[in-house]
């Protein structure tokens, strides 16, 4: 499959350099509106990666490209629905960086768009394609019947000394559809999501910063099922935690060392008993990025079948879960008074 990339962010250089650790895929085209930054950064990935993607400066001329099957976005967020939308009305699957769009409306309607032309949209949520994911799932039925769990993920981001200086990066700025919510608040809602639905009551707390984008937040939700269930997100972009994730049941609790990269679980039995599972995810072999090879071999799997042999049931699976994700993220907004330039009056 060849797969073109736009944004030149280091998401997408990590993209880049996963698409290099994956047999069976090329990157031919990299779409930045700065053709000078597009050429600074095609050559240093092709350097990395030995492929030879070029240079386009224009969606319309990346929509028309007829040696490009499918679209990497790592656009702001306020971008991906206008750029999917075009992609996949001219028959291009397109793999979108979390998150999927600014709100549930949004990604509904290019779920709806993919379906009518054919073609493949999916969130590049790499957690949940992570092999350490599906090791947490297989363990829960040994903690018991579930009472509460915490996700968390707090990382000081290296853009906010801009932000107190007067600056306002594209991270911290709501006209892009961002925050700390909509970035790696998403790391710890989507999992909650794919692995136990949308809940029924959402409470949030946020960090509001100059700009009107959320720095931090606390959003707790609660579950009928499992009965009496909670679910706890902590997320952050302004302070950092060294804390873990837990799922705690009434025979044991799980801790989970990264939410984004389930590598060490330790299972705490209310017995006293202590288990540890170490899950192998090398991310691909020697330098191969972290784990994003993962989403993309999911990608590949669903977008490179014929129409009518894909597999229905995963895509359906993998879009009810960001659009469950979304449907959370608008609740917390709402709550919070973050509002972005899409949302209905």
């Amino acid at each position: 499959m060849r797969i073109a990339t736009i944004g030149t962010s280091s998401i997408g250089s990590t993209f880049a350099r996963a698409i290099g650790a994956v047999d069976g895929v090329e990157h031919v085209a990299v779409m930045s509106r700065d053709r000078s930054r597009g050429e600074a950064f095609a050559a240093e990935t092709n350097r990395l990666t030995g492929d030879r993607a070029r240079v386009v400066t224009s969606l319309e001329e990346l929509a028309n490209a007829s040696d490009v099957d499918a679209v990497y976005i790592a656009s702001p967020n306020a971008l991906h629905f206008p750029q999917a939308n075009t992609l996949l009305r001219a028959g291009k699957h397109v793999l979108l960086e979390k998150s999927a769009a600014c709100d549930r409306r949004q990604f509904q309607e290019l779920v709806d768009t993919a379906e009518s032309t054919g073609v493949v949209v999916l969130e590049a949520m790499r957690s949940v394609h992570d092999p350490g994911f599906a090791r947490i799932r297989e363990l829960l039925p040994q903690l018991g019947p579930l009472r509460r769990a915490e996700l968390r993920l707090c990382q000081y981001s290296s853009r906010y000394g801009k932000f107190l200086a007067g600056e306002t990066p594209a991270i911290f700025d709501p006209s892009l559809g961002a925050g700390a919510l909509m970035d790696i608040g998403t790391y710890c809602t989507h999992p909650m999501v794919a692995l136990w639905g949308v809940p029924e009551r959402i409470h949030a707390a946020a960090t509001i910063l100059r700009s009107g984008a959320d720095g931090a937040g606390t959003v707790l939700c609660g579950f009928d099922s499992p009965a009496g269930f909670s679910v706890s997100l902590h997320y952050s972009k302004i302070t950092t935690s060294p804390l873990s994730s837990t799922i705690e049941g009434e025979r044991a609790t799980l801790e989970i060392d990264s939410v984004t990269t389930p590598r060490n679980l330790v299972l705490h039995g209310t017995d006293g008993s202590t288990d540890v599972v170490t899950v192998d995810g090398d991310g691909g072999g020697s330098g191969a990025p972290e784990n994003m090879r993962y989403e993309l071999l999911e990608f590949l799997r669903l977008a490179d079948a014929p129409r009518g042999q894909r597999d229905d049931e995963a895509l359906a699976r993998h879009q009810a879960a960001s659009l469950g994700t979304l449907a959370v993220l608008d609740a917390v907004r709402a709550q919070i008074g973050v509002r972005f330039p899409s949302d209905q009056a």
